[in-house]
């Protein structure tokens, strides 16, 4: 991890294994952290939902307010939290948003797998999904660890 300290903002030391660009391109000119669009989770989270609405725009017309409005609403959830988590002023802040991401996280991979049991769209399409949540899971494990680490680092301090 490279230790970047402007400011003593907390983005700057989040685990940059989390991130999709190269290390230092996950930086800019003043050594901050650029933005969360690079976190592995957000993008990772970002693609789940558009699958999500893939997997929805099979189902019945009579579920279009039921299941497939949840399942579309618990898929915006998970990347719409790490941003707002990211955007706020504290390690602490995100690593709540962090929480409501993964709890989101976990309600769409229960409505996907209802959907499973209910017969509803393509089943390959649904456990793509579903695998793609567990894939999202750990890395969202993985960031709230680096989160909480940096909080304990600066809590020592």
């Amino acid at each position: 991890m490279v230790s970047a300290v402007v400011n003593d903002s907390w983005h700057e030391h989040v685990e940059e294994a989390l991130f999709i660009a190269e290390p230092r391109e996950a930086y800019n000119s003043k050594n901050e952290l650029r933005t969360y669009r690079d976190l592995r989770a957000w993008k990772a989270a970002m693609d789940l939902a558009e699958l999500a609405y893939r997997v929805t725009g099979e189902f019945p017309a009579n579920e279009k307010y039921g299941l497939a409005s949840q399942i579309k609403s618990a898929a915006v959830s998970v990347p719409s939290n790490i941003a707002e988590g990211w955007g706020r002023d504290s390690s602490g802040d995100f690593d709540r948003f962090l929480g409501i991401a993964s709890g989101s996280l976990r309600e769409l991979e229960t409505q996907l797998l209802l959907t499973l049991r209910f017969g509803y769209g393509d089943s390959s399409l649904i456990m793509k999904a579903l695998d793609a949540c567990d894939s999202l899971g750990g890395q969202l494990y993985l960031l709230k660890k680096s989160v909480q680490k940096r909080r304990t680092t600066q809590k020592r301090s």
